[in-house]
């Protein structure tokens, strides 16, 4: 080593390759530290030093690694290009796993570590969902077969470049770089996550190639021990369930309408003015959030009334019974008459979860044909539009209707009012940076998908005034999750438990009601215990749902939140308890099996992280003590072996 770090030793320097190397990795830490800090906050500076000192020191350590170690032992031409090829398909790597993380919220190590593990329909199914247009397909596929040629030929030609100018530096000079650059990247990444809240810098520090993991993930946690309750079949407790229906009457029409993606505070009425005018005119909630940010959360907690961490434990189980409030329904005497499309009852193995093996529950399936996303939405309530107007037949019935057209890519008719513009003409994964310009346009996008879907809502309502069906109708509207459009960094849905992302409308139209703003929190997974409420069956039937009725009398404010993991269970939770929001983690390998709970910090009712008070003793377990006492019930899939 004392030879190595001679003055006399001195190794050469392919600095063309260097510069690109540097520049790429340093630039997309510029631009991800833009995403989690605001310039004006300290914390954005010492992360970007962090960033710039982990991209020196990553460098150094690989050209150490490969004069002194590789080297010795591969010392052709083409093993030199090989390594830096190879360090140029780490930086491409590097980037990928970036961008799929900046979009989807997860890691791209994260999603190949599990892939293995899925069915291969359900990794159809999560590539049907991304919604990928085949020119980007196209273009994705040219990129990865065309990276390895440009790989080896950049570092062939940079490396041929650095030796018609050589530049040899002593030894020495390496180890120092490499030396002082980690020690600057430990102290910044110490004090920044000393100063920034845990939920943030966990993201950037997942995010970042170099992590000293040696360190704390920053700000103040609480640890409890505790262990998630084993899962007991809702839809066999159902199926033995005996429910009485004599109080209702014999003909009774109920509609639900499930929506994807849309955002509680674009429900106005430039945007939805039917949806926005049934919400202020009928039963809405102060607060109402879906229980997860994406779609297979959603869908099991609206129409299971149970927790996602669950989901994947119903779905592996045997002979599917169906949804327990279908089951109550049905056994009230409802008849189910379903309008939706086929994809959705192949995707994830939902028409067997929600409904049973081979739709044991549906009475009537009227599925939309191979159409676009906006045409198979029309035909569906236009098929709902002609029953109400030919007359609902007699009896209980339900209709059960699902629209898509709010999903991203965003989708409307060309022939339709379109009031946005401009707007994008088609949803690309495959850029890094979008401006505020590019922003506008996807969301104007997304208002026009909007707009065509409330005219969708508005045509059903229009029927049942004409037939007269409206006041004696029970009508619920639910959205599975919102949508991100830059405010916290992220763009759709499925990457954080923010605002944008988590608050949906959750409103109710009940026979002959009168409007009614309700002061309290509504989830997804109170959509119906909160309907068969309103049927005064809710009391029947609260053994086999796990939500809660929103109508319940000194229900505290609280609902149960869960972030996206691909087709694993969630670990990522928030409670949020009327004014703010508690974040705490399971373990991730497998949230079933945890035995804590992390509290990681809390944010107001804007999501700006909350600070304690220094010298307080626990100052983040003194705020769950005093403010979330009584939210911590309804985490009612946790039993905790600590005292509060």
């Amino acid at each position: 080593m004392n030879t190595f770090l001679s003055s006399r030793h001195h190794l050469p320097f392919h600095f063309p390759f260097w510069i690109i190397f540097h520049t790429v990795l340093l630039t997309v830490n510029v631009l991800l530290t833009t995403l989690y800090f605001p310039p004006e906050h300290p914390t954005f500076w010492l992360a970007l030093a962090n960033a710039s000192a982990q991209v020196v020191f990553l460098g150094f350590f690989l050209l150490l690694l490969w004069h002194f170690g590789i080297s010795r032992f591969f010392r052709s031409p083409r093993a030199e290009t090989a390594f830096y090829a190879f360090l140029g398909f780490l930086a491409a790597l590097y980037v990928s796993d970036v961008f799929y993380f900046r979009v989807m919220g997860t890691s791209l190590g994260l999603f190949f570590k599990y892939i293995w593990r899925f069915p291969l329909t359900d990794i159809r199914d999560l590539l049907i969902a991304a919604q990928i247009s085949t020119l980007n397909q196209l273009l994705l596929g040219v990129c990865l077969l065309c990276l390895p040629v440009a790989l080896w030929w950049t570092a062939r030609w940079t490396i041929h470049l650095s030796r018609c100018r050589p530049l040899r530096l002593p030894a020495r000079i390496f180890f120092a770089a490499a030396i002082l650059s980690l020690s600057v990247m430990a102290a910044c990444q110490w004090v920044s996550q000393k100063k920034s809240d845990t939920y943030r810098w966990s993201l950037y520090a997942k995010a970042m190639p170099v992590y000293l993991s040696i360190f704390e993930t920053g700000g103040k946690t609480v640890t409890m021990s505790a262990r998630v309750l084993p899962y007991e079949r809702l839809d066999r407790k159902a199926a033995d369930l005996h429910v009485a229906a004599g109080h209702l009457p014999g003909d009774l029409s109920v509609f639900v309408i499930i929506s994807e993606t849309v955002r509680q505070d674009f429900v106005v009425p430039e945007l939805m003015p039917n949806l926005h005018a049934f919400q202020e005119n009928n039963l809405s909630f102060r607060h109402s959030l879906c229980s997860g940010n994406s779609t297979h959360y959603s869908w099991f907690s609206i129409l299971f009334g149970a927790h996602p961490i669950y989901w994947n434990a119903q779905r592996s189980g045997k002979e599917q019974l169906g949804s327990p409030a279908l089951q109550v329904l049905k056994k009230a005497g409802f008849k189910i008459h379903l309008y939706s499309k086929p994809h959705h009852l192949g995707y994830l193995g939902f028409g067997d979860l929600c409904f049973g093996k081979d739709n044991r529950l549906v009475d009537e399936a009227v599925m939309a044909p191979n159409l676009s996303t906006h045409d198979a939405d029309r035909y569906s309530v236009d098929k709902l539009t002609e029953q109400i107007r030919r007359g609902l037949p007699p009896g209980r019935h339900l209709y059960l209707l699902y629209l898509d057209s709010t999903h991203h890519n965003y989708f409307f008719p060309e022939d339709a009012p379109l009031r946005f513009r401009p707007y994008i003409d088609d949803f690309s994964y495959l850029k890094w940076s979008y401006s505020s310009e590019d922003v506008d346009k996807i969301r104007n996008r997304y208002k026009n998908a909007l707009y065509y879907l409330d005219s969708l809502f508005g045509q059903i309502l229009q029927a049942l005034h004409e037939t007269e069906a409206y006041p004696k109708s029970l009508i619920g509207f639910v959205a599975d999750h919102g949508e991100e459009f830059m405010e916290h960094g992220a763009l759709i849905h499925g990457s954080n438990l923010f605002d944008p992302q988590m608050r949906v409308p959750i409103c109710f139209k009940k026979p002959g009601g009168d409007r009614q703003k309700i002061d309290q929190t509504i989830a997804g997974i109170d959509f119906f215990p909160t309907l068969l409420d309103m049927l005064d069956l809710y009391d029947q039937s609260r053994s086999v749902l796990q939500g809660r009725s929103a109508l319940e009398t000194n229900r505290p404010h609280a609902a149960v939140l869960a972030n996206n993991h691909a087709a694993k269970d969630p670990f990522d939770f928030v409670l949020f308890n009327g004014t703010s929001k508690l974040r705490f983690l399971l373990d991730e390998s497998d949230p079933l099996q945890s035995l804590k709970v992390t509290f990681t910090g809390a944010y107001d009712d804007r999501d700006r992280p909350i600070s304690f008070a220094r010298g307080e003793n626990d100052p983040l377990a003194v705020f769950i003590h005093r403010h979330f006492s009584g939210a911590m019930q309804d985490i009612s899939f946790l039993t905790f072996r600590d005292p509060l």
